[in-house]
């Protein structure tokens, strides 16, 4: 992505809550949001072989939870291995070559 600092990407998708385990309660996640978060991963990593490192980071443990199993599901074991989901906090003091930020929610009146 050479020449592109910052890329923003409104998506029309919709939060939900889901039922964390043990002590992680409740969580969203934006499923629309993060099926084009894996897939723009891919397309980076198809398209740029030096790229060694991208990182999707959400600031809910319940979308890095959607994200992780819909990056098995739909991306070969050789780009996976190269991409590493987190939230925010966990990936503090950490370095990617690329970062893809999931928000999750928004409001309706797009402010």
């Amino acid at each position: 992505v050479c020449g592109f600092a910052v890329a923003l990407v409104a998506v029309n998708g919709k939060e939900s809550t889901s039922e964390g385990r043990g002590s992680a309660g409740r969580s969203f996640s934006n499923e629309k949001e993060a099926q084009l978060a894996v897939d723009v991963t891919a397309l980076l990593l198809r398209e740029n072989d030096d790229l060694e490192s991208v990182a999707i980071l959400t600031p809910y443990n319940g979308q890095a939870r959607l994200l992780k199993r819909l990056l098995l599901r739909s991306m070969e074991a050789s780009l996976a291995e190269r991409v590493r989901i987190s939230s925010v906090d966990g990936f503090q003091g950490q370095e990617a070559d690329v970062v893809v930020l999931t928000t999750v929610r928004s409001n309706a009146k797009r402010a």
